[in-house]
């Protein structure tokens, strides 16, 4: 990806992880037995597994609701109607306003930049903005990225054997492909972040296969992946195996690199939060469904 020109200090990283990482214990428990190992890192990298299992019976209906809810990101149509949910502060909009070739908060390409410089409105240069995420989700080829996360590193599960997970890290988007987007928002010394990526299911012998990889991010990432294996354990249980790798350009910094140890714990500790939520809203909608 395009180098971001950030410079770090403490209160930054610990914005990061407010921003990255924040929490919620307001559901029951329903993960059990949740335990991290932590795999072999790069330099600008975090990764782990996440392992468990959660009661539950159709494993092929929940690989199917978990990636329910996402915000799609279809190749053709308007840009600015794919993007509807993203709140605009007014600092990121006085980014957007300021934004310079070699000075600009946006991880753009150059020429993409001077396309910003177009707009004569924040309402126009926003419609631009919508335009070249769009455009660079889409144009982008996995293969030819710069400090990208590749097969290999994630070779120790059932998932990562099939074609479709190196499809999913190598392969150009086609039409058919699944395009999602996330928006994270940050604290006083945070940019909001967002992130375009792509998304595959399968199934390799038992197992249920659930796999994004980052294809686009205004901010801060390089590379990620998010690989999730679903196994049944007998009639009333479902294993998990959750690998999680992501590239920073935050870790260029002392200060980052001096606290990767916390900041791969609040992660860990997020994506947990997160597959907790999603696990217990398909459970009781698949629930409800029978009832």
């Amino acid at each position: 990806m395009w180098n971001n020109r950030h410079i770090w200090q403490p209160s930054v990283l610990t914005a990061l992880m407010l921003l990255l990482f924040a929490t919620s214990t307001a559901n029951a428990r329903v993960l059990q037995n949740v335990r991290r190992k932590n795999m072999p890192e790069r330099k600008s990298e975090i990764a782990f597994t996440l392992t468990g299992w959660f009661s539950g019976r159709d494993v092929d209906a929940l690989a199917r609701c978990l990636p329910q809810r996402e915000h799609l990101l279809p190749k053709r149509g308007e840009p600015g109607r794919s993007f509807n949910g993203i709140r605009w502060t007014k600092k990121a909009l006085a980014w957007l306003d300021g934004c310079q070739v070699g000075k600009c908060k946006f991880n753009f390409p150059a020429s993409d930049v001077r396309q910003l410089l177009m707009g004569r409105s924040i309402e126009e240069k926003k419609s631009i903005y919508y335009d070249l995420v769009h455009k660079l989700t889409w144009r982008y080829k996995k293969g030819r990225k710069r400090e990208r996360i590749e097969a290999h590193q994630l070779r120790r599960d059932a998932c990562s054997s099939h074609d479709l997970f190196h499809w999913l890290l190598n392969g150009p988007l086609k039409p058919s492909d699944r395009v999602i987007w996330r928006k994270h928002f940050g604290g006083k010394t945070m940019h909001p972040t967002l992130k375009t990526l792509k998304l595959a299911q399968w199934k390799t012998g038992q197992h249920r296969c659930i796999g994004t990889t980052l294809l686009f991010s205004d901010h801060y990432y390089y590379d990620s992946v998010d690989l999730l294996q679903l196994t049944p354990m007998g009639p009333e249980r479902i294993a998990f195996r959750l690998q999680v790798r992501e590239r920073f350009d935050v870790f260029k910094s002392f200060w980052a690199r001096r606290f990767r140890g916390r900041i791969r714990a609040r992660i860990s500790q997020r994506k947990t939060e997160m597959l907790q939520k999603r696990v217990t809203r398909c459970l009781g909608s698949l629930q409800a469904s029978k009832n």
